[in-house]
């Protein structure tokens, strides 16, 4: 037997030794996630997995404001990053760090749910936070990504963010239930054609276009305008078309009233001072029906145009124009 033989077999343990983690260490490490240069992606990759690898935490971190500010660095990561990997791993932590408060509440709701006398209710009361709506389960979010990842991008982060842009305004078209058979393809095709007739027009890319991709993403995704991006998705307006359309076009039928209106009236406050007014019954008010009224006339078409009256009733203040 040689000299390792007669010594006892041995039957090592190991032993696991968890190390809580401060909200100080947290910070250092979730800094460092935020400052990476994207173009090194793998140094926020490894500060995302040591964070993965942080599994106790001190319990008064949670109602620290830091750790609130640690969330948004992962949020923001996960959702604005350009690395895949880098958005995957954030999305992992933000799953861990929900699971952690989660279970920290629990055994509060259950204790509370005790000593109320209709549990049903306050069980109800503490799910009710509990909504991942926002992100992985809400359609909306979800067709948003569905249509970037299905865009055709051109390798310049200006114009592919501009696409994005678009895609987002256009996702909406999915929940609508206007327009039959649209498809996440469809959508980022015309998301990318828009941005392509504004490069035509705009190849410099300067402060006339950036002002009209604000104006067009503002119109296509307002809840109030769904016929624009309707529209668009229906192949009623081209991509030429869109991008020529004045603002007031763009709106909605309700914005354009509303204007209307308000040149309407600005355009009796314009005149008024400006001619002397004459009374007479000439005019019979179709409000209150009588014929006490003041008028004047403005020249406010091309020169061989009739003038316009302006006509005031004295009796109820009615006004209306005859062109």
């Amino acid at each position: 037997m040689g000299a390792h033989d007669d010594a006892p077999a041995s039957n090592p343990t190991t032993t696991t030794t968890t190390t809580t983690t401060t909200i100080d260490e947290l910070i250092d490490v979730c800094t460092r996630a935020e400052r990476a240069p994207e173009s090194e992606p793998q140094r926020a990759l490894d500060a995302l997995r040591l964070i993965e690898s942080f599994t106790a935490f001190d319990d008064a971190m949670f109602t620290d404001a830091r750790f609130a500010q640690c969330g948004k660095i992962i949020n923001t990561l996960r959702k604005k990053h350009g690395d895949d990997e880098v958005k995957a791993a954030a999305s992992r932590v933000k799953a861990a760090w929900t699971k952690m408060i989660l279970a920290r509440a629990e055994p509060d709701a259950k204790k509370q749910s005790a000593k109320e006398e209709k549990p049903g209710k306050i069980a109800a009361a503490a799910a009710a936070p509990v909504v991942e709506k926002k992100d992985g389960n809400d359609p909306l979010h979800e067709a948003k990504v569905a249509i970037k990842n299905k865009l055709e991008l051109v390798d310049d982060p200006a114009r592919d963010r501009t696409r994005e842009i678009f895609a987002e305004a256009l996702a909406p078209c999915m929940m609508d239930g206007k327009v039959k058979g649209v498809t996440i393809e469809k959508l980022a095709s015309i998301a990318a054609k828009i941005e392509n007739a504004m490069t035509a027009k705009w190849p410099d890319g300067g402060k006339d276009y950036k002002t009209k991709v604000r104006q067009l993403a503002f119109n296509l995704k307002d809840a109030k305008n769904p016929d624009l991006r309707t529209s668009m998705a229906n192949g009623d307006i081209t991509s030429d078309v869109l991008i020529e359309l004045s603002p007031e076009e763009l709106g909605s039928n309700e914005r354009r009233l509303a204007n209307e209106r308000i040149r309407e009236l600005a355009e009796w406050e314009a005149v008024r001072g400006q001619q002397q007014e004459a009374s007479t019954d000439a005019f019979k008010c179709g409000k209150c029906k009588q014929r006490a009224c003041t008028y004047y006339q403005l020249q406010t078409r091309s020169a061989d145009e009739p003038m316009t009256t302006f006509i005031t009733c004295v009796n109820c203040g009615n006004r209306w124009k005859i062109c």
